[in-house]
Parts: C-alpha cells; sequence; structure tokens
C-alpha cells in the first residue's frame, strides 16, 4: 500500500469540493503553504502549518479524522502526506494542490 494516497476535485467517491460544502465533520483540511499565501485566499475550512513547521506540531493535528493536506501544486502536500501515514495518521494529498487542483476546477478561497 502506498504511504501516499490521493483525494480527487472530480472523483464522485472522493470529491473534496462536496466535504468541504458539507462542512464533513470527518475531515481536516491541511495548507501547508507559507502563511502569507494561506492569507492570501484558502479552501474554505483549512488550518495553516508551513511545511517546514509540520513535524513540530504534530499534537495539533486530529488523529480521528481525515487529513487533505494540500499545497501550492501537489508535490510538497504529496511527501508530508506520506510522512503523516507512516506517523499513524490518516492522510489524503488533495491531488494537483490548490494551483492544479483546487483554483484550476474554478473553486472558491477565504481570506
Amino acid at each position: 500500500m502506498s504511504a501516499c494516497r490521493m483525494i480527487s476535485i472530480k472523483s464522485r467517491k472522493q470529491n473534496l469540493k462536496k466535504l468541504v460544502d458539507a462542512g464533513d465533520p470527518n475531515i481536516y483540511i491541511l495548507d501547508i503553504r507559507d502563511a502569507k499565501d494561506f492569507a492570501a485566499g484558502h479552501i474554505p475550512g483549512a488550518h495553516n502549518i508551513p511545511f517546514k513547521e509540520v513535524g513540530r506540531n504534530l499534537d495539533k493535528l486530529p488523529r480521528d479524522k481525515t487529513i487533505i493536506v494540500y499545497c501550492y501544486t501537489g508535490q510538497t502536500g504529496g511527501q508530508t502526506t506520506a510522512a503523516l501515514n507512516i506517523a499513524g495518521f490518516k492522510a489524503r494529498s488533495l491531488n494537483g494542490g490548490i494551483n492544479n487542483g483546487w483554483l484550476k476546477a474554478g473553486y472558491p478561497v477565504v481570506k
């Protein structure tokens, strides 16, 4: 089994937009971009822990929810997702990150 599992923008089974719109209490959205980019616009309901700080902040992450990790384009999000899964979390990476996934699909961000 791969340590990095993906969640799609458009997949019927795992549609992040539907989960966000429904306010699904079983997901925790983790934005690992820089704080200034998070402030400029992020997926509704997302929490920001920049990539370089994730390891020092594992105690802030829920173990009882699926953590949806995203970055700019998906590469660093995938690495972070793999590390979280190895550490015992249930994590998925947003395919394409915010730029090539969420924004490209035309979905809104909040500031």
